[in-house]
């Protein structure tokens, strides 16, 4: 089951949504400079401390097929389940994506061709 929770404050509630999933290898979308230029980083690393990180910002200010299919090997390689992304739209969209995808068996672009539907 997917649940969302963004916005202004967000963050003061992931402790707590963390505790309630207990997350094992947590997978990080962030842009690649404003994570820590916003201030995030440094808010963040307390929180996340006691969990596995797998850190994700390399891929293009509008994300392309390819930069979903990196993220997607990434996150399986390390057994992930859990996403947290902290960021503007590119970052969103991709986390947004992976998310989609990891549950959905296929190749991306089948179900952008419409050949598959999202589940």
């Amino acid at each position: 089951m997917q649940e969302d929770y963004f916005g202004f404050g967000a963050v003061n509630e992931l402790k707590n949504i963390l505790i309630k999933h207990n997350p094992k290898n947590i997978f990080l979308v962030t842009g690649k400079k404003s994570y820590e230029l916003c201030g995030a980083k440094s808010i963040l690393e307390d929180i996340l401390k006691d969990y596995n990180i797998i850190a994700f910002s390399q891929f293009s200010l509008n994300p392309k097929i390819e930069d979903i299919k990196q993220g997607l090997e990434l996150y399986k390689k390390n057994n992930c389940d859990f996403v947290v992304a902290v960021g503007g739209g590119s970052v969103i969209d991709i986390a947004k994506a992976i998310n989609i995808f990891v549950a959905n068996e296929g190749d991306v672009v089948e179900y952008i061709k419409n050949e598959k539907s999202i589940k």
